[in-house]
């Protein structure tokens, strides 16, 4: 499913490659990375339990957020959690992380107002 699209960038679902592609790029900049913490995130995705989201930059897998669905709860109400955001360093400064942004919170807009970050 894609959240959003113009002629540089598509956010999109996460998919079966991502995990692979985002661990190899994070570890190629000096990132301690595991593909499970990504497979995880597609699996709770799958699951129903959060929304995970990739960033591609003219076709390149560039970013992520993942939406955790209400995942916290406060004086008995539930709210969603963002967790996992970021964008590998070459693709940074293009806007993608604002975009990634931008698009997590319009989606979790339409359950409620507040929204909490890991």
């Amino acid at each position: 499913m894609i959240y959003y699209q113009d002629e540089k960038c598509t956010v999109r679902r996460m998919i079966e490659t991502d995990p692979k592609v985002i661990c190899r790029e994070e570890i190629a900049q000096g990132w301690h990375a595991t593909e499970e913490k990504y497979k995880t995130r597609l699996a709770d995705d799958r699951a129903g339990k959060s929304i995970a989201l990739v960033a591609e930059y003219e076709g390149q897998v560039a970013g992520y957020i993942n939406i955790y669905l209400n995942a916290i709860e406060v004086d008995g109400k539930r709210y969603d959690e963002l967790v996992d955001f970021g964008v590998l360093e070459k693709f940074r400064r293009r806007g993608i992380g604002t975009i990634l942004m931008d698009t997590a919170e319009q989606i979790v807009s339409e359950t409620g107002d507040t929204v909490y970050l890991e």
